[in-house]
């Protein structure tokens, strides 16, 4: 993987080069979170990148998501939205997808209409002063959802998307979380900056 380079890549995918991007056409996770405002809002960093969390809706776990980043001399910010939904014992952040792709050079969106309404998730920890997030293990993803027959479309190479309701890709991400997920080299970690 290369270095983040564009976009909201903090929760990763679409941006970095030379991995495999995995979307889903309907929400991981069935059940909205509650979150405090408080909890979540503020400045976080994630490397030399600055993070701003904006809660929109405690109720039902809504946010918009910023980043700052520097990138050739100059500060570039893009914006996004997410959900959080629980599924049993496992918590996932969703990201709307189309938001990934409105710097995209090549045109996915276009291409893939699909992605539209689809979008990208992460396993989520939330600890005081930190937010962690887990990627799946895309070679690992492939082979294991093949062989369990998880429903996903290869729309490129580089690019699956995963066509099964809420609950049934929720319950596969559960059961197969041993094997899609490759410990610490799939961590994403955020720490608060700033408290509000």
């Amino acid at each position: 993987m290369t270095k983040i380079n564009y976009l909201f890549i903090l929760f990763i995918s679409f941006a970095l080069g030379g991995c495999t991007h995995i979307f889903s056409k309907h929400p991981v996770g069935v059940a909205p979170v509650k979150i405090a405002a408080t909890a979540w809002d503020g400045v976080w960093t994630l490397g030399d990148a600055l993070v701003i969390i904006k809660v929109t809706d405690e109720t039902s776990g809504k946010m918009n998501l910023g980043i700052i980043e520097e990138k050739e001399d100059k500060f570039k910010i893009s914006n996004t939205k997410a959900f959080i939904r629980k599924y049993k014992d496992e918590t996932y952040i969703n990201i709307h997808s189309a938001d990934w792709f409105a710097d995209d050079k090549k045109g996915r969106l276009k291409k893939h209409a699909l992605f539209k309404d689809s979008v990208s998730w992460y396993r989520l920890l939330k600890q005081e002063d930190a937010i962690i997030l887990w990627i799946v293990d895309q070679d690992a993803f492939y082979k294991d959802a093949k062989i369990n027959g998880l429903n996903f479309k290869i729309l490129e190479p580089d690019l699956y998307l995963i066509d099964e309701p809420s609950e049934v890709t929720s319950e596969y991400l559960e059961k197969h979380k041993q094997t899609i997920y490759n410990g610490e080299n799939d961590l994403i970690i955020l720490t608060r900056k700033i408290k509000d």
